[in-house]
């Protein structure tokens, strides 16, 4: 291959692993992309290439005012487990992007028999972007199953190779269902019920139904043998 061959295709790899860099949720960019490259940004607003994360522990932060800590084991962990995914890394990373953007303070509380409290509070430039942001329509995430991209090229297997991996996901989903039946909130018939708990049931109830609507697809497929 000559020099200009060698050139172009190392210009491609460079381009596809910083356009997979804009994508992750995990990193935020502040200075200039690099002369040829496009980068993803928002005036004046956090970047959007890890913006879900950074609005949800904004949500998690208007409700009360939490350490990291609290927010992986309190909220993501439990209350939105069925609903977001964030390991501990990726809340502290988030939590200092949104500090220095200003959207969240942070206070040290001194505690003499342990490690110090790293206690964050929304602010009023962080509350105004989070009710912009719930009134914004967001763009339809890209579909990136890896079961559907296995079937997809699954005819060179056995039928039982196929089946096999199809009863795996049948009880991984079976998990994630008995997951969100698991969690605390009142239905929406009770009159009882908050305009909080109602939008919480909303989302459940979706959650719920796409699931189970996985599984008896599931079933239909283990059903058909191949």
């Amino acid at each position: 291959m000559n020099l200009r061959g060698r050139a172009y295709l190392s210009f491609c790899s460079v381009n596809r692993l910083w356009r997979y860099a804009l994508r992750s949720h995990e990193l935020f960019f502040e200075s200039p992309a690099p002369r040829g490259f496009q980068k993803i940004t928002r005036p004046n607003s956090i970047t959007s290439c890890y913006m879900s994360l950074a609005y949800i522990i904004l949500g998690l932060l208007q409700q009360q005012q939490r350490t990291g800590y609290d927010l992986k084991t309190e909220c993501f962990n439990q209350c939105i487990s069925h609903l977001w995914q964030a390991d501990q890394a990726q809340i502290y990373r988030t939590l200092d992007k949104l500090e220095a953007q200003g959207w969240v303070i942070c206070t040290i509380e001194i505690q003499h028999d342990r490690p110090n409290r790293k206690v964050f509070q929304i602010t009023e430039t962080g509350e105004a972007e989070l009710i912009q942001w719930l009134q914004t329509h967001q763009p339809l995430p890209i579909l990136r199953e890896p079961l559907l991209a296995q079937l997809y090229f699954a005819a060179q297997l056995p039928n039982e190779a196929i089946v096999h991996l199809l009863e795996q996901e049948l009880e991984a989903r079976r998990g994630r269902l008995a997951e969100c039946g698991a969690v605390d909130v009142p239905s929406l018939n009770d009159p009882a019920t908050s305009r909080d708990q109602r939008l919480h049931r909303l989302v459940l109830d979706l959650m719920t139904r796409r699931e189970q609507t996985y599984l008896d697809w599931l079933q239909d497929a283990i059903e058909m043998g191949f």
